[in-house]
Order: C-alpha cells, then structure tokens, then sequence
C-alpha cells in the first residue's frame, strides 16, 4: 500500500514509484500516474512526484489541489496507442476540466514523440485554406508536413489541455515534440506560465504550436523559450469547448479578455 511523504513545508507527496510506476519506458506508466493523481486529489491536493526516469502514459486527468511535480532526469513520454487516450478531439497527455489549483513544475521533461512525413495536402485544413486555394489554383499540389504514428488508429494528442481551470502554474518543464499544440488553456483564469522550454522541428512540426491560450483571463507568460515549426504563441477566442469563464452567466458570444504580460521570451520559427 503506498504510502503518502510530506514536503518540507508540509506539503502531502505521493511518489509513482509507490503506485507500481517502474520508471522504464517499456513499461505503462499510465495506471501508477493516474492512481497518485487520484490520491492526490481526493485528500484535497499535494504534489504527485515523479522522480528519475522513463514513463510512457496515454491520457492522465488532473485533480483539483494536485501539483504534478516532474524531477529532473525524468521523461514522460507521450504513448503511440490510440486506447489510451480520450476522445480524439481532447486527447492529449495532460488534461484537466473544471479544476482549481493546480501546477506542472519542476526541471523534467514531457515529450510527445512527434515525427512526421511529407506528402501532398489531402485535407481541408482551416488555417492555411488561402494557400491551398492558390496551390489549387494553378494545379500544383501542396506538399506539406504530416505527423505519423505507428498506430494504424492514429491519435495526435496535445501536450497539455486545461478546460475551464482556475488558478494554474506551469513552470520550469521542458515540452518536446508534441504532435499537436503543445500547451492550450481553454477559458482558464489566472494562468502562470513561466521558464518553460518548447521544442518542436522548425522544419517540420505543423500544428505543433507552442503555447495557445483561447478565451483565458490574466494569463502570464514569462521567461520561456519557443522553437516551433508552427506558431510560438497563438491568443484565440473560440468556443470550441463550449462556455467560457465569466462574471455572472456565461455568454458563448461575449468571450473573455486575455491579459498577458511577456518578458525574456525567445521565440524561433524557421523561416
């Protein structure tokens, strides 16, 4: 039976090791995640550490109190297997719903595992339409990147996506290769983001955007480091996940203002 440590401030931690995580990648590292998470959580928070290692896991949920605490040495890495992971459209490594108080931290890495193929354009994809349209146009095909997986089902998850959360730290981690975007808060309210490292190829990473923040409220980005193949930062206001955070009743037409406040960036785009 796994047994919960304390901090020096006091603070509740709930090793993986304990929960039968191995810290080899070969291994699912996915069931001891999601059971330290749990624990976490349901005694009102504290800090799920994961230490020096390799873990391969599909889709954890966050819980509100938990700080996600990433050492440094450890990796978790994203999973190739479909299964693992919610409905396609919110798949993604880390995610959370109608949360409060939570953090990723640390000096760890998440990676997403993203390689990819160039063929000619086959779909219909909204955010470079006109070009397509030109390419079409005068008859040429447009070849661009695409992610692959050895999945014959493939899912392309995000790194990390936030619904509705209140209260959010992610901090001093490093995000590799993600196959879709890598951080998207979705009407989140008061979101920290500072010394994160973001890497994606700058030749080939499409929909690899670094951090995208859609309909949030004071959000701060600070001291990061962007390399993307896609956009570095993106601010939407969509109501792709339905109702955003309001005063009062929430109007899907009257979406939040971001506040951002930015310094020691370094974003790169190969151009």
């Amino acid at each position: 039976m796994a047994v919960a440590s304390q901090t020096a401030a006091g603070q509740r931690v709930f090793n993986i090791r304990e929960y039968g995580a191995t810290g080899h990648k070969s291994d699912d590292a996915r069931p001891a995640l999601q059971k330290a998470i749990d624990a976490c959580g349901k005694v009102g928070g504290g800090q799920v550490y994961v230490p020096a290692g390799e873990y391969t896991s599909g889709q954890l949920h966050l819980r509100s109190g938990v700080r996600l605490y990433v050492e440094a040495g450890a990796t978790i890495y994203a999973t190739f297997d479909p299964h693992q992971y919610d409905d396609p459209r919110k798949a993604a490594l880390i995610y959370g719903e109608d949360l409060h108080d939570i953090s990723l931290e640390g000096a760890g890495t998440l990676d997403g595992q993203a390689a990819y193929e160039w063929r000619p354009n086959n779909i219909t994809d909204h955010y470079i339409l006109a070009n397509q349209h030109q390419m079409e146009a005068t008859g040429k095909p447009l070849m661009r990147s695409f992610p692959v997986s050895p999945s014959k089902d493939a899912v392309f998850p995000r790194m990390v996506l936030l619904l509705r959360c209140i209260d959010v730290r992610i901090t001093g981690l490093k995000f590799l290769r993600s196959r879709s975007w890598t951080i998207n808060p979705y009407a989140c309210k008061h979101l920290v983001i500072d010394g994160v490292y973001i890497y994606s190829s700058q030749k080939d990473a499409v929909w690899a955007d670094g951090i995208d923040p859609d309909g949030c409220q004071d959000v701060h980005i600070s001291n990061c480091t962007i390399e993307t193949g896609d956009d570095a930062i993106v601010f939407y206001s969509t109501d792709a996940w339905g109702a955003h955070l309001a005063d009062g009743e929430c109007d899907r037409n009257q979406q939040p203002t971001v506040l951002v406040l930015k310094r020691d960036q370094v974003l790169r785009r190969e151009q």
